[in-house]
């Protein structure tokens, strides 16, 4: 799944250079939420590296994996053995400084593409399912152990949502 994820950002990240090279960004790339001395909060995958807002960014991301659904799937079956077909419910956290603009989330969620092509998987669909666009309530999924008055000395800056995404694959 990391791949994919990878994938993912590689691609977003060329329609922003190519959209608006002088907008800045950081993709933190998958993560997951651990617990330390009693706070929780998202790491990174990659590096274990804790995911926050950072002032020096106008745009940051991070990807959580949700749930994870499989079965047989007998109409992408070449042969005698039958794929097994992987559907990931994958939450993806935007935030985003109030200067891009109040919609920019909606700008942000149509650049997500429709498929990927990466070898060794037979095919990746791409499905959004909606935007969560309470901002505290995403703040409170994300960084729950965190004092409300951090976030609320950013909550005039950014602009904090969720894209919760079905992404379909089959391993080769």
């Amino acid at each position: 799944m990391k791949e994919i994820i990878d994938e993912l950002d590689v691609y977003l990240t060329d329609i922003l250079n190519n959209e608006s090279p002088d907008k800045t960004f950081w993709f933190y790339g998958l993560s997951e939420l651990v617990t330390k001395d009693k706070d929780r909060f998202p790491v990174t995958i990659n590096d274990r590296a804790k995911v926050s807002l950072n002032d020096r960014y106008e745009l940051l991301t991070h990807h959580r994996i949700i749930s994870t659904d499989e079965e047989e799937s007998e109409e992408d079956s070449f042969g005698i053995k039958i794929p097994t077909r992987f559907s990931i419910t994958l939450r993806t956290v935007l935030s985003h400084k109030v200067s891009i603009g109040e919609d920019y989330r909606y700008t942000f969620r149509n650049n997500f593409p429709k498929s990927l092509v990466i070898d060794g998987f037979q095919y990746i669909f791409i499905t959004p399912t909606g935007i969560i666009e309470d901002h505290e309530q995403v703040h409170n999924d994300e960084w729950p152990n965190q004092e409300r008055q951090v976030y609320g000395k950013h909550r005039l800056p950014w602009n904090i949502c969720a894209f919760n995404t079905i992404i379909e694959f089959i391993k080769c």
